[in-house]
């Protein structure tokens, strides 16, 4: 049986596609003695070939499931090289399936399953597909909530699916047995993501209100965000600002720029929004201040949280752009 590679950024759909496919292979009560399944990078690849290797147990076919295991990245050369000898050798009767967060396309053992088996890369889909596959989710727990609404949701919660997910059920139980869900429904019960809270704290930057940028700080370390993390995603704010600025004085359409940033559509208006108020000089100022408080913390001038306290102070501030 060939073997297969399933991976990408979206682990919600690899392990449903996994899920899909033991299914098939396995018939109703033949997993407990025909499935091995192995986690992590410290698996040797001998255990995963001697699985490999097993017969099955009054059935067709053994499935050995390998996640996670690094096999496929830098940092395994042998193991991966070990691994991609034995796929001549796999018997018939077994399915070796990998699933990978990432891998390096260069490599030996990705190149030898590409070529004898099957590839599946799953990425977090599009704005528009998101919605409506939150509002088909709703539809199967007897919840309706509108795409306007959909995309409140998408807006607020970290992106993955299982997140996602997760924030939908949240909501399904807060409404209780009232059928539609409500943009307010949203605000009042889901997790806002790191990087909603980084545009809220740039909104307020961007306004020059001080208390609700440090009241937005304060709270993101009460829900214990490092401060050093907090740093790089508002660095990662202006950086993405500044280019979303640049395309578009450069006459590049809303699309475009989505594209090129890899941005979902509203999160390019978004940055665009938040840079309106700003000039470039703005923008660019902004990151230098950013790379020197994480110089000024990481060579122990300043504390990780009162350095960033003071970033924000300084942002705050405004700048003189003449």
């Amino acid at each position: 049986m060939k073997p297969r590679l399933l991976y990408g950024d979206e682990k919600y759909l690899v392990n449903r596609r996994l899920a899909e496919i033991c299914a098939k292979l396995l018939p109703p009560g033949a997993e407990l003695m025909n499935r091995d399944f192995f986690e992590g990078k410290a698996v040797p690849a001998r255990q995963i070939i001697d699985a490999a290797l097993t017969a099955p147990f009054l059935a067709e076919t053994r499935v050995v499931v390998v996640s996670g295991s690094g096999l496929f990245s830098p940092g395994r050369k042998d193991d991966s090289e070990h691994i991609a000898r034995f796929l001549d050798e796999t018997p018939e009767s077994t399915a070796l399936i990998f699933a990978e967060d990432g891998v390096d396309r260069r490599g030996k053992l990705y190149k030898k399953l590409a070529e004898q088996g099957e590839v599946a890369e799953f990425k977090t889909p599009g704005e528009k597909d998101m919605i409506n596959w939150i509002c088909g989710e709703a539809e199967k727990a007897g919840k309706t909530l509108t795409r306007s609404c959909a995309a409140v949701l998408l807006r607020t919660v970290a992106q993955d699916m299982y997140s996602v997910k997760n924030e939908l059920g949240k909501l399904t139980a807060y409404v209780g047995e009232r059928r539609e869900i409500a943009a307010a429904d949203v605000g009042a019960v889901c997790s806002p993501s790191l990087a909603a809270r980084v545009f809220d704290l740039t909104d307020a930057v961007g306004g020059k209100n001080v208390k609700a940028a440090l009241d937005i700080y304060n709270n993101m370390l009460i829900m214990r965000e490092e401060p050093l993390r907090i740093l790089s995603m508002i660095a990662r704010q202006f950086r993405i600002m500044l280019q979303c600025a640049g395309l578009a004085a450069k006459g590049f359409g809303m699309g475009e720029i989505s594209d090129r940033l890899s941005l979902r559509g509203f999160a390019a208006e978004e940055y665009l929004r938040q840079g309106a108020g700003r000039t470039l000089r703005d923008m660019r100022k902004a990151l230098e201040d950013c790379l020197e408080t994480d110089v000024a913390v990481k060579t122990g001038l300043v504390g990780d949280r009162l350095g960033v306290e003071m970033l924000i102070l300084r942002l705050s501030g405004g700048y003189n752009n003449k």
